[in-house]
Order: C-alpha cells, then sequence, then structure tokens
C-alpha cells in the first residue's frame, strides 16, 4: 500500500484549491489527506484528485481553521473517503458537498463550535457521527441540487443541532439506523423505508413524516423528547401523515405545541414513558392498534380513532 500523502492548506498564493502553491506539499492526490488549517478561505477551483471528482482518502478541517470553504449554493465538490470536521467558534460558514463518484460509502465525524453560520454538508453519507463536544448548528443539504443522502447517523451532541428541516434538501436511504442520544435533531420527513430512529436523550423534531412514502419505519424512544409537530389541517387520508410503528418504553412523546387538525399513526405500543396526545386541535387517529402496558398517557382534546385497542 502506497505511503499516505499529508498537504495542508495555507493559501499563500490565492484561495482556490488547485493551485499547488497553496498547500504545504501540493495539491491532494487520490492517496492523499487534505488537511485545511489557518484562516484563507477557499472559495472555488477545481477539485481533480486522482481518479478524478476530488478523490481523497480524507479532509480534516482542524479546530483553529478560521476561513470558508465553499460558499452558499456553491459548495466546495470534493470525493473523500473520510471527512473529519472540527470547527472553532471563529470559523466563517462553510459549504461541502460529497460527490460519492469513487467513495460511495464515506464517513463524517463533527466535532467543535460552529456558532458563526457552521457547516453546511451534503452529498452521499454512511455514517454521520456527531460528537458529544459539538456545539452550534450543522445543516444538512445545500440545495435542491446538492442533497445530504443520508444512511446512518449518531446524533450525541447535548449543546448541539442537525438541522435536516428542509425536506427539499436531504434524502434518508432505506435501511437506516438513527440513534439520538443528546442534542436536537430537525427533521421535515420520514425517514427511509425500513428505517429505525431510537431516541434515549434530547429532542427529536418532527415537522412532518409522511407515512405514505415509506414502509417499515420504526421509531423507538427510550428516553429525551419527541415533539411532534406533523399532522395536516384537516382530516385526511391515514396513509399519508404518521408513521408505521411507534414504541416507547422512556421519554415523552408529545403533542402538545402541535397546531394541526389531524394527526395518525399506525401502531403505538407503550411499555413506559409519557404519550401527551393533548395538543389544541389535533384528531388523534391511531389507524391500526394502541397497546398500553406502563407509563402515562394523557388523550387528545378533541377525539381518537382507534380501529384495534387492547
Amino acid at each position: 500500500m502506497p505511503a499516505l500523502t499529508i498537504t495542508t492548506w495555507n493559501g499563500s498564493v490565492n484561495t482556490l484549491w488547485d493551485t499547488a502553491g497553496n498547500w504545504s506539499n501540493g495539491v491532494p492526490t487520490a492517496n492523499g489527506i487534505a488537511i485545511i488549517d489557518g484562516a484563507v478561505s477557499i472559495t472555488g477551483g477545481a477539485v481533480t484528485s486522482g481518479g478524478g471528482a476530488g478523490d481523497l482518502n480524507g479532509i480534516f478541517v482542524a479546530y483553529s481553521y478560521t476561513g470558508s470553504i465553499g460558499s452558499a449554493g456553491t459548495p466546495l465538490q470534493i470525493d473523500p473517503k473520510q471527512v473529519s470536521y472540527d470547527a472553532t467558534s471563529g470559523s466563517s460558514a462553510s459549504y461541502l458537498d460529497l460527490t460519492g463518484v469513487i467513495n460511495t460509502t464515506p464517513d463524517v465525524y463533527i466535532d467543535g463550535a460552529t456558532s458563526n453560520g457552521g457547516l453546511h454538508l451534503s452529498g452521499d453519507i454512511a455514517l454521520l457521527v456527531v460528537a458529544p463536544s459539538f456545539v452550534g448548528t450543522l445543516t444538512l443539504g445545500n440545495s435542491a441540487t446538492f442533497t445530504a443522502d443520508i444512511q446512518h447517523l449518531q446524533m450525541m451532541a447535548s449543546g448541539g443541532t442537525i438541522d435536516a428541516g428542509n425536506a427539499s434538501n436531504v434524502v434518508w436511504q432505506d435501511n437506516s439506523d438513527v440513534r439520538i442520544t443528546g442534542g436536537q435533531l430537525i427533521i421535515a420527513e420520514n425517514f427511509g423505508s425500513n428505517s429505525t430512529c431510537t431516541i434515549s436523550g434530547g429532542t427529536l423534531l418532527v415537522n412532518a413524516w409522511n407515512k405514505g412514502a415509506t414502509s417499515g419505519d420504526t421509531l423507538i424512544i427510550l428516553g429525551g423528547t419527541v415533539n411532534w409537530l406533523g399532522g395536516v389541517p384537516t382530516f385526511a387520508a391515514t396513509s399519508t401523515t404518521g408513521i408505521d410503528d411507534i414504541i416507547i418504553l422512556g421519554g415523552t412523546f408529545t403533542l402538545g405545541t402541535n397546531v394541526n387538525g389531524y394527526v395518525s399513526f399506525d401502531t403505538v405500543m407503550q411499555y413506559g414513558g409519557n404519550i401527551d396526545f393533548e395538543a389544541s386541535f389535533a384528531n388523534v387517529d391511531i389507524d391500526t392498534k394502541y397497546s398500553r402496558f406502563g407509563g402515562t398517557f394523557i388523550p387528545p382534546k378533541q377525539s381518537s380513532i382507534v380501529t384495534t385497542r387492547l
């Protein structure tokens, strides 16, 4: 195996990626690692390492880096096997798109503080890990053209937020595994078919979940809070507004701030924790069954339509 070529960005010539003088050891190559440090922003330049399309072994954004990468609407397009982004509170907003041309299953690790606009991330992502010490906001998706295509996600940051709240900019893959142990994850659409989301801490804020778009999706609540804002203003078909299976063993599932007129679910299994269906307006439809073996349950103010109840 050839040795890894490590080169560090210094921006001593200009702000273009493909200028050799901007790097300590030349422009990154296919078997190389690009370290981004210093204060000079990367505004453009063709990323054509190795087999093309920015094929890299890895890109590491150092905690001490204070520049920006790419721009809104024009992210820097690269094709790494691995991304590590460790920003400082003094960093400017950065925009990255992982093309997945050669490296189709990259891993991404996020840490640091992103108070000045944060990281906007799109492209093919096999595994996204947000470290416990992360502070700030990670935005998924750069645009409807540069979507974030997520397979697996581990959210651990108690002081951080993952914002996937623009449905046009995010594609959740089938058979995904999403785990939340801290912080906040904001979503605007369902995860992929046969996917599981497990929350044991932090908050999952659901703006929308289109049950008709997927099958076999499961939400498991061990702790933390699921704030369900999804639904529709008026009564609608049950197949289009909810989720297949909710299993709650701890934590809280609440519609307390939901302002919709109609919310539906398929199967709800409660073994503990708290369920609060008392929204201001919502008629709650549990399409298949609600089974309760423990925990507390607050019924809706309006009505609950349950086809099978154990």
